[in-house]
């Protein structure tokens, strides 16, 4: 019994390693393809290839007698798949136009918000039991990236207030259509006869990929020469570089949605949610390493600084309230 229970503990590390590994590696391709001028917010095409990797999932060998069975037993799976692919787009898009209203600063305020969000949904559709701990490290994790915008949104962005105001809203509807989809795939994947996670990546990415498909052949495609060779040209980016790049987003893609759902069908919505702040402080230390001479807000100073030991501080809560409510059941058990 133990060595199963230490196997499961280190296969589940190692899924969050990868999930956080993959989210920190995409975040830092699409800023250099963004730097090269090859990522033009408006051309969606770094939402393309994270669906695109989404749907790589069908390759993935799965036996094709378990696979019909659950989705035959499975009600209306493709409704399903489909709601979740609808939330996946919605929520990238928004982020997206979120981030160029806002501004990076606002952009990590607003959108830390979907850890609570998963929380909150949690509770009310999955009748999740959150305690009192998880409560106030999830407050932790929020303030904390909370603190890391102060050094960005003191003198650095000085756009608009109504255009920052705007798309704060819009980065607040992304962060509540991203906790929606990880509350929903955990109920299609904790349900009576469930599709396997597989099928649930493939399908989503798929529907997913075909409304991100339709944006770019009636705007990115007429606007191409503009919005991606011009941008390219102007910031001296290189094409070989950024084709090899946008190839790695999209392996990278798919082993990350691969970890996430994998991680949504074994330890949850919320504890997934709170693994993004894992991914949100990480991608503060590398971006300064890499990216600073290009912008200053990339530069880690003294608010990402504490931000990170408040997050650090959050999240080792976080594990200790969880570590305390499993083992407490089982000792009453005994």
């Amino acid at each position: 019994m133990k060595s199963n229970s230490w196997e499961a503990c280190l296969t589940t590390l190692l899924y969050q390693f990868w999930f956080i590994g993959t989210g920190v590696f995409s975040t830092l391709c699409q800023q250099f393809v963004f730097y090269q001028g090859g990522a033009d917010k408006k051309s969606m095409l770094p939402v393309m290839a994270t669906f695109l990797g989404m749907t790589l999932a069908i390759f993935i060998p799965v036996s094709q007698n378990t696979q019909n069975t659950q989705l035959e037993k499975a009600v209306n799976p493709q409704k399903k798949f489909l709601i979740s692919g609808v939330l996946e787009y919605f929520g990238q898009t928004l982020a997206i136009l979120g981030l160029i209203y806002a501004g990076s600063g606002i952009y990590q305020v607003t959108y830390s918000s979907v850890v609570v969000f998963t929380a909150v949904f949690s509770k009310i559709f999955l009748k999740k039991e959150l305690h009192f701990g998880h409560w106030v490290s999830i407050s932790l994790i929020v303030s904390g990236l909370s603190l890391s915008a102060l050094g960005t949104t003191q003198g650095h962005h000085t756009g608009n207030p109504y255009t920052q105001l705007f798309g704060m809203f819009l980065t607040l509807a992304a962060s509540i259509f991203y906790a929606s989809n990880y509350v929903l795939v955990e109920w299609i994947l904790s349900g009576p006869s469930p599709p396997q996670a597989n099928s649930v990546q493939t399908y989503s990415g798929l529907y997913a990929l075909g409304f991100t498909l339709i944006y770019i052949v009636f705007y990115t495609v007429p606007h191409f020469d503009t919005i991606i060779v011009q941008s390219i040209n102007a910031k001296n980016g290189n094409f070989q570089i950024i084709i090899l790049m946008y190839c790695l987003m999209v392996l990278s893609a798919f082993l990350h949605s691969y970890t996430y759902y994998w991680l949504i069908n074994n330890v949850g919505a919320v504890a997934t949610g709170v693994l993004q702040s894992v991914r949100a402080i990480s991608v503060f230390a590398l971006s300064s390493m890499f990216f600073c001479s290009e912008h200053d807000e990339q530069c880690y100073n003294l608010y990402k600084a504490i931000a990170t030991v408040v997050v650090v501080c959050g999240l080792a809560y976080y594990s200790h309230v969880k570590t305390v409510v499993e083992v407490k059941p089982r000792k009453e058990g005994l």
